[in-house]
């Protein structure tokens, strides 16, 4: 039998209770998809675990492959914007320039890394065949853990950087979560899929995040459709594998 080249899939919110979830992956096979990627949020590992439980496990008895979505954790990925780490740690919120708190974690705060790594394994153990790092973006922060690792790389200060400089510190930080992230899920299983999506506003970033080893997908948002802008992509990026 020939292998199929083309896989239609469909991001799906979910639900916790059993029978809806038989229920609504039925009908999503039944329209033709192969893969179902399954937006979880923070309250689903703490609360409405069905979801997290339940999807991927039942979605193989159908027939479909299951990707877990991390959507919205801690209001920096994309998503929702309901955060409990960010509640339970204020210390892990991004900081401005005037050393204003706003209301998402940073990717450079210990604190958020590890929780995410924990959801991660956590997700893994149901079966879930793989990961999908929703639209991870650039901050400009400057809370103690930016400061640290600025001075540690760079020296000097962080409010003292050039904008260039500053550029390409949240670039780094940004490609080096995602590294993270993909590793971590690499550590756990190997067939385990990564994947990540990275807006046009964040293009610049394109080709270092293609380079990641442990990254098996990357791919953009069509955004320039809802503008009526032409395409906003370039040449295909090619990743070489053994």
């Amino acid at each position: 039998m020939a292998m199929k080249m083309v896989r239609l899939g469909v991001s799906y919110y979910g639900s916790y209770l059993p029978w809806h979830l038989e229920t609504d992956l039925k009908d999503i096979y039944d329209s033709g998809c192969d893969d179902v990627l399954v937006t979880l949020q923070e309250n689903d590992f703490k609360v409405f675990r069905g979801k997290v439980e339940l999807t991927a496990k039942m979605a193989h008895k159908i027939g479909l492959k299951a990707v877990a979505n991390l959507w919205g954790y801690a209001c920096m990925l994309g998503g929702g914007n309901v955060s409990r780490i960010l509640t339970d740690n204020l210390g892990t919120w991004q900081v401005n320039r005037e050393g204003k708190k706003a209301g998402m974690g940073c990717m450079n705060n210990p604190i958020i890394v590890s929780t995410l790594l924990d959801i991660v394994e956590d997700a893994a153990s149901y079966e879930f065949d793989g990961f999908f790092i929703d639209e991870p973006t650039t901050a400009e922060c400057f809370c103690q853990h930016c400061q640290e690792k600025f001075r540690s790389n760079y020296g000097g200060s962080l409010f003292r950087a050039e904008p260039r400089q500053l550029k390409e510190f949240e670039s780094r930080s940004l490609i080096e979560f995602l590294e993270g992230v993909c590793d971590k899920v690499k550590d756990i299983d190997p067939k385990l899929e990564t994947s990540t999506c990275i807006m046009p506003k964040d293009e610049s970033l394109w080709e270092d995040a293609a380079k990641i080893t442990n990254l098996d997908y990357f791919g953009t948002d069509p955004y320039w459709l809802l503008m009526a802008k032409p395409p906003q992509v370039r040449p295909r990026i090619h990743k070489n594998r053994e």
